[in-house]
């Protein structure tokens, strides 16, 4: 009896034993899972500011080459002249395209990208996307259909820059993939209550369709249909990837039908807030415009371009003294303090990454030195082209934001908004 029972203590303590080596062997595999998290965590952060520093590098110089290219269109050249600059401008918005869908990959993997919320026109939104459809299939020769569901609200709540991607990349893989035929553009309510409405978007046209093969991979990143060593449609394969995910945060999705040589139809659904307020940003707009004329070439307003790069200063200076602005440069921020210290400033471009005190400090410095009722628009202009930079750039003090590579006309209007004559 006494055996048994010593057997039995003796087993258990054995199953004890075991059990405690094995809740050990669990507890470290889960401390060496948390540090893989951990590596991978920091790994994903490193990628996302090394990839935002990259752009910044790189868009840089093709802010150049961009600005040079309107400023040669505006002179006088030749017919063979003007074509070659032509091709110039399509390659250098081709590249900015690839590094921006590059750059948002990135920050959506990372799990740090998040929309924005701000009051904007669906309507007006969705017309002027339509109108660009209109120019690109027309230059095709494609019949172009439209619908827009006339319940749907006008004044929304959420994320009009990324909106506006997703359909926009859609559109441009509608038009891309189709030579001949149509493209349908239609919006309908799906569902609304009192505080939302889903809308759906559907981009129906008459290309080459998708073929089976392709269609479970067609929104991984970097996903292409045409693999050949010799491509007839160019891109980075990341458009739907993005749409895809961009759709999911919007609480909608994005999905199509196709059949080989019959075309294709997508479909994207999201969720928009809605508002009773009104949008007066347009209409006062149209009268500081109405207001404000800058053409003429006895302007004494004064312009401080805060920027590292010499060439881009030289580049500033030739854009800001056609429309009769007097300009002055500035190698970083010190310099930029020294000169407002000096010189009447009506208006400051600003580069955020500079040497020795960059934009964000050198905005906050200004501020708080600037004399009670006295305010400088400063404009933050800046390669860094995500969300959350232009957060930064309000929340610094600075007025209003523009990146690099721009367009020339899209910064005369924004310094027509904050320039009175």
């Amino acid at each position: 009896m006494a055996k048994n029972l010593a057997a039995e203590i003796m087993g258990d303590i054995t199953n004890i034993e075991k059990i405690t080596r094995e809740a050990r062997v669990l507890k470290e595999e889960n401390r060496q899972l948390e540090l893989l998290k951990q590596e991978a965590d920091n790994e994903n952060k490193e990628k996302s500011i090394f990839l935002a520093n990259m752009g910044h590098e790189i868009k840089t110089p093709v802010n150049v080459i961009v600005a040079t290219i309107q400023l040669l269109q505006s002179t006088n050249i030749s017919m063979d002249q003007m074509e070659y600059i032509k091709i110039l401008k399509e390659s250098s918005d081709t590249l900015l395209l690839i590094i921006n869908d590059l750059l948002n990959i990135s920050k959506i993997k990372s799990s740090n990208f998040k929309l924005t919320e701000s009051i904007f026109d669906l309507k007006e939104t969705i017309n002027s996307i339509y109108t660009n459809l209109l120019i690109a299939g027309n230059s095709k020769g494609l019949e172009v259909s439209y619908y827009l569901d006339p319940n749907i609200s006008s004044q929304v709540l959420g994320d009009e820059l990324r909106l506006k991607q997703v359909i926009t990349n859609l559109i441009n893989n509608a038009v891309k993939f189709t030579d001949e035929g149509y493209i349908s553009f239609r919006i309908k309510v799906v569902s609304s209550d009192d505080k939302t409405e889903r809308i759906e978007f559907r981009i129906k046209d008459s290309g080459i369709g998708i073929a089976d093969s392709f269609k479970e991979k067609i929104f991984g990143s970097f996903s292409q249909g045409d693999l050949s060593p010799i491509k007839k449609y160019m891109g980075t394969g990341l458009g739907l990837a993005i749409s895809k995910q961009l759709a999911t945060l919007m609480n909608g999705d994005v999905w199509f039908e196709s059949v080989i040589g019959y075309g294709a139809t997508f479909f994207f659904t999201c969720e928009l807030k809605k508002s009773n307020k009104e949008v007066q940003c347009i209409a006062e707009n149209s009268i500081i415009e109405e207001k404000i004329e800058i053409n003429n070439l006895e302007n004494d307003k004064v312009i401080l371009y805060v920027e590292d790069n010499l060439i881009n200063q030289e580049v500033m200076e030739s854009i800001l003294k056609r429309k009769g602005y007097k300009y002055i440069g500035a190698y970083n921020g010190n310099e930029g303090l020294e000169v407002l210290k000096n010189n009447k400033i009506d208006l400051i471009l600003m580069d955020i990454q500079m040497p020795e005190l960059d934009g964000f400090q050198t905005t906050k410095i200004i501020r708080e030195e600037e004399p009670k009722g006295s305010h400088i628009p400063i404009i933050a202009l800046t390669a860094y082209a995500l969300i959350e930079d232009r957060e930064k750039c309000i929340k610094a003090g600075m007025d209003d934001y523009i990146t690099k590579p721009f367009e020339i006309e899209s910064l005369y209007e924004l310094i027509k908004i904050y320039i009175r004559e």
